[in-house]
């Protein structure tokens, strides 16, 4: 009602505040903004409703129910006879895995009963959380990951040393752009460059100084960028659509999609400027133990360097890179004997998806932090940036080679973390609607 008078109108509202259900929409807040906090550190849209059930629960509320995408949040809930809805945007999109363990430790362990400020407290301590990293160190990792990548590709001395200094620089880029807001597809091809640029310097001054040869030139060049590899939303894309969860999937998928080619992008740019051919590189000729020592080093690198960029605690880091290096390597050799890529890469994903859950259970973290790093290594993409390259040069028959290798390796991943999903989680093995909960 307004009440009109020679100044401007004064309205009031006392009828309607008392009408507002404040309880619920206290409640409401909190419960979207845990959810929102999981979905921003990168966790899959199974975690993020089970969090959100959680903070629920213990705020006495009676259903929670939500939708997910990449980067939104539908929520309602309802409490004493009320619905509620409201909507979240995650404006950027990232990756945190200390903060997924924090939340899921944390949202596990909360009593019943509790009041809205202690929820907000809880919540305000894990935000206030510093990175378990500096910014120098995320780019020592991604260095490490792409020198693990670059021996992994057949690359030799100089390829392994030019791809560790390209990731370096090219995550150091991305992590100072990315802290001024700017686009993540821009930042992703400003990052691409740079490292291709850099690893051509890098590898021109190895051979005119030292005298390294530079017949393996490629395997470094392609895994120069491969710590833009978009691991997280990749796994917990394919994860989503085994499960059905659509929306959150195709999201996710499109976004690693978008992420994948524009880095793509950027390096074929700076290869036809620079005249290199995607070719592949031949197998290094070594004793078989020397090889396979070298392999088990290389995979053990690269995961513990992806799980630095992905902000894991050390022991988790510790625990991804030991789990990839008994997985990775029989991989290899499977392929290398005549096994499809796509069952070798269903077999070691399936395998580390249970050694994963086994040491989730015993360490209380979630398998999410220790399965990606894992399998990251395995994503095929320098397959990709091959498919790519031939697609733009006209090779239509290259193209469809390529592009179909890398998409039936990351289908067999994909697979194979689902089987792993299905055997030891009741609630991906079955469909079962959860009931309401009942109040006391």
């Amino acid at each position: 009602m307004a009440q009109q008078g020679e100044s401007e109108p004064v309205y009031v509202h006392s009828a309607e505040d008392a009408l507002e259900p404040k309880h619920l929409i206290r409640r409401s807040d909190v419960i979207l903004r845990a959810g929102a906090l999981m979905l921003g550190a990168g966790t899959g849209s199974r975690r993020v409703k089970e969090t959100m059930r959680q903070v629920g629960q213990a705020l006495d509320v009676d259903r929670v129910q939500t939708q997910i995408t990449l980067n939104e949040i539908v929520l309602t809930i309802s409490r004493r006879g009320i619905f509620r809805t409201q909507v979240a945007e995650i404006p950027s999109p990232g990756v945190n895995a200390d903060r997924v363990a924090a939340l899921k430790t944390w949202a596990g362990s909360l009593p019943p009963h509790m009041t809205v400020k202690d929820v907000q407290a809880g919540l305000d301590a894990i935000v206030a959380r510093p990175a378990r990293y500096p910014d120098l160190v995320r780019a020592v990792g991604a260095g490490a990951a792409c020198a693990g990548f670059a021996h992994l590709n057949n690359g030799a001395v100089l390829e392994v040393f030019g791809a560790a200094v390209a990731a370096f620089a090219g995550q150091w880029l991305r992590i100072a752009l990315l802290h001024r807001k700017l686009n993540q597809l821009a930042v992703v091809f400003a990052a691409a460059v740079l490292a291709c640029l850099v690893y051509l310097g890098a590898s021109w001054l190895g051979t005119q100084v030292a005298g390294l040869p530079a017949d393996r030139q490629v395997a470094g060049f392609t895994s120069a960028v491969l710590f833009l590899v978009p691991g997280f939303p990749l796994i917990t894309a394919a994860l989503d659509l085994a499960r059905l969860d659509l929306a959150a999937g195709i999201s996710r998928l499109t976004y690693a999609a978008l992420v994948t080619v524009t880095a793509a992008m950027g390096m074929w740019g700076v290869s036809t400027v620079f005249g290199l051919v995607p070719t592949v590189a031949p197998p290094l000729l070594a004793d078989p133990w020397v090889t396979l020592t070298l392999r088990l080093a290389a995979t053990f690198l690269g995961v513990a360097g992806f799980a630095v960029v992905f902000n894991s605690p050390p022991r988790p880091a510790l625990a991804a890179a030991l789990i990839a290096t008994v997985a990775n390597t029989p991989r290899i050799s499977l392929v290398e004997a005549g096994v499809a890529p796509l069952v070798a890469a269903a077999l070691a994903t399936c395998t580390i998806g249970l050694v994963a859950w086994y040491v989730g259970a015993a360490l209380g973290l979630p398998r999410i932090i220790l399965s990606v790093p894992a399998v990251v290594i395995m994503v095929p993409g320098a397959a990709a940036y091959r498919a790519l390259v031939s697609f733009n040069d006209g090779d239509l028959l290259g193209a469809l080679d390529y592009g179909i290798s890398a998409v039936l390796v990351v289908l067999g991943m994909a697979l194979g973390l689902a089987a792993a999903r299905m055997l030891t989680d009741r609630d991906w093995a079955f469909v079962e609607a959860r009931p309401p909960r009942r109040r006391d």
